[in-house]
């Protein structure tokens, strides 16, 4: 029996939604009128999670299928992105809860409501198990681990335009000669590339939003927000993001080390639209 598991993200959602994770070699036609042959599918698409500003995350929404839904788990992982064994599984939706069933074009149709489940920011993998499957699937990873070498003050040639969205740095140079129409060796090709940068990094492991920034030229040309709650260290964008991260500043180098999970619209819907914008102070 053939079991798929689709997962639409926000932003990706056209692409997502036409792609089937399966669980098995058979890709041979399901024989019409089948019962023994129906392809199980669940759809996690409804999954979203919202950003809190003290470095955790409520994970929420719906969860559909064409066949009785057994199972909905959370499965907490290493940075590295392999299962955490040390780590207790998060029940989102266990056998025996509550479920709408109705008949939908084409055919019967299972939907689950997902409680509100405050967890912390880290990376994790969605469990699901519909109709007669024994074992479950792991279908999307959430989140992503990112490490980013950020310039100091001193440094001429290594940034400190943060872009989280995107895992880029990038230098004032790069910038004002985007916003100028430089044609130099260093000028930032990528159009919408400016338009992604969320933060700027201060000596002493202070960061501020690139909306707070003195340069005019710069801050005119940079339309997200950050907000950074620098007791939790975590971080929330306007691009739809929320990051935990640590720093490592080595004045020989003049360069620090920026690592930490994100979770973002790569991997699941995040709704920041309750960021507290105003709250912009670096870590002291």
């Amino acid at each position: 029996m053939k079991k798929i598991v689709k997962f639409s993200a926000f932003m990706l959602a056209a692409m997502f939604a036409a792609t089937s994770f399966t669980s098995c070699g058979d890709d041979e036609a399901t024989p019409a009128n089948s019962d023994d042959n129906t392809t199980e599918v669940a759809d996690l698409s409804g999954i979203k999670a919202v950003a809190n500003a003290d470095g955790t995350i409520t994970i929420k929404g719906t969860l559909k299928a064409n066949k009785k839904i057994k199972e909905l788990v959370l499965l907490p992982c290493n940075p590295d992105g392999t299962l955490n064994s040390s780590a207790d599984k998060i029940d989102l939706f266990s056998k025996g809860d509550e479920q709408l069933k109705s008949k939908g074009e084409d055919g019967k149709e299972f939907e689950a409501p997902i409680p509100e489940t405050n967890v912390p920011v880290q990376i994790y993998r969605l469990r699901v198990k519909v109709g007669t499957g024994k074992k479950g699937q792991d279908s999307v990873t959430i989140g992503r681990k990112f490490e980013l070498t950020i310039g100091t003050s001193k440094n001429t040639e290594i940034g400190s335009y943060v872009s989280l969205s995107t895992a880029k740095v990038y230098t004032l140079g790069q910038i004002t000669d985007y916003v100028s129409g430089s044609q130099s060796a260093t000028k930032i090709t990528d159009a919408e590339a400016v338009k992604t940068i969320e933060l700027v990094y201060k000596d002493g492991g202070k960061f501020e939003s690139a909306t707070e920034i003195g340069n005019t030229v710069v801050k005119n040309a940079i339309t997200q927000k950050a907000a950074i709650y620098s007791g939790s260290k975590t971080v929330m964008t306007s691009t739809g993001c929320i990051a935990t991260y640590s720093f490592d500043e080595n004045s020989s180098s003049n360069t620090a080390q920026l690592t930490g999970i994100i979770i973002d619209s790569k991997t699941v819907e995040v709704d920041v639209s309750k960021a507290d914008w105003t709250k912009t102070k670096g870590n002291k």
